[in-house]
């Protein structure tokens, strides 16, 4: 089922609540206000809020290589927990150089016996993380990365600038993530150095009222989590509602 088929079953099934109001527009600014929160966009009436909840996401910043953007869901993979199972045992590779590789490149060899790191440059992570790469008998590769060859996001194989060319089935990433909307930061939320918003157990941010959820708040990035997130955020939002 398509995100946007999920959409439309939802708001019928919120529909049937006579309390329950959609307005579609774009949010541009959230500004504080003596009674909460006062949003301004494009195609919305100026609206008040006592409360807000983000499920604006995390946005991923892929590399500029040819195939990847085309592969990045399909063949290239974020979570061996979310797809790892549909490619056991397949030539499997990990795009990452950075410290921390080691533990990376291990914890992926529960679905693959071989795993090949490639850094696209010089190393960038510690020659102890190197050691311990060849002990554990992961090989690298540091040729900078041409493009990335597949048959409708399906890797086939990866091509460097030198021109070589090496079979490939599988590679997890390891990518930058920036919030896809500035508009939690520009009213006071904390981001944390992962780049997620800090929030309580119960999902509320540092500011009182304004609450995150799914992956912009958490290292976890699953539909089950983001539905759990937000059942949390709306329970502890409609007791702060009706308590105040």
């Amino acid at each position: 089922m398509k995100s946007i088929q999920f959409f439309e079953i939802a708001i019928s099934d919120l529909s049937k609540y006579p309390n329950f109001h959609s307005i579609y527009g774009e949010v541009n600014s959230i500004e504080k206000s003596d009674k909460g929160f006062l949003l301004k966009g494009n195609g919305i009436p100026l609206l008040q809020a006592d409360k807000i909840i983000f499920a604006t996401g995390l946005k991923d910043v892929l590399p500029e290589i040819p195939g990847f953007a085309e592969s990045w869901g399909k063949s290239i993979l974020h979570c061996p927990y979310c797809h790892g199972y549909e490619v056991v045992g397949k030539t499997t590779g990990l795009w990452m150089n950075e410290n921390g590789v080691f533990e990376h490149a291990k914890f992926l060899k529960h679905w693959a016996k071989e795993i090949t790191v490639y850094t696209n440059g010089p190393i960038q992570f510690s020659e102890e993380e190197e050691v311990k790469l060849k002990k554990e008998g992961v090989s690298f590769i540091t040729e900078k990365v041409k493009t990335l060859i597949h048959d409708k996001g399906q890797l086939t194989s990866i091509q460097f600038v030198s021109g070589k060319e090496t079979h490939l089935d599988v590679l997890y990433a390891r990518v930058p993530m920036v919030q896809h909307s500035s508009l939690p930061e520009s009213l006071g939320c904390k981001v944390l150095p992962s780049g997620h918003l800090e929030v309580s157990n119960f999902y509320e941010t540092n500011l009182p009222g304004v609450y995150a959820v799914g992956d912009m708040a958490s290292i976890f990035r699953s539909v089950a989590h983001a539905v759990h997130s937000g059942n949390i955020a709306g329970a502890m939002l409609n007791r702060a509602m009706i308590l105040s």
